[in-house]
């Protein structure tokens, strides 16, 4: 079971939900079965299997790409700054300013 050099990341090739288990199989060298069948056991008789798998979905990344949560953030942030961008009235024509700049309809400037 050597390990180094190599990163965790979710199957992109070997998956049946999210690659998850597939990933593990690929960074320790077993079979993806076996995993899966470990997998199904701790969710059976733990009840922690499910929060474990869905945090490993949302946070390992591909093994070409990002993890979930990445994209997530970017999101965030894009949408965040949209909405900063929109309050400040950035990008409106002028005189279409929101009501707490003065300025109500293009009839004011009259």
């Amino acid at each position: 079971m050597n390990t180094t050099g190599k990163r965790l990341t979710r199957s992109s090739s070997d998956k049946m939900l999210g690659g998850v288990c597939g990933g593990l199989a690929q960074y320790f060298g077993v079979d993806a079965t076996i995993v899966r069948l470990v997998t199904a056991a701790v969710i059976l008789f733990t009840g922690v299997g499910p929060i474990a798998y869905l945090l490993g979905w949302i946070l390992m990344p591909t093994d070409g790409g990002k993890a979930l949560a990445e994209d997530w953030g970017k999101k965030a942030g894009d949408w965040y700054s949209e909405q900063q961008a929109k309050k400040n009235g950035a990008g409106q024509p002028y005189g279409t300013q929101n009501q707490s700049q003065g300025l109500h309809n293009r009839d004011d400037l009259r």
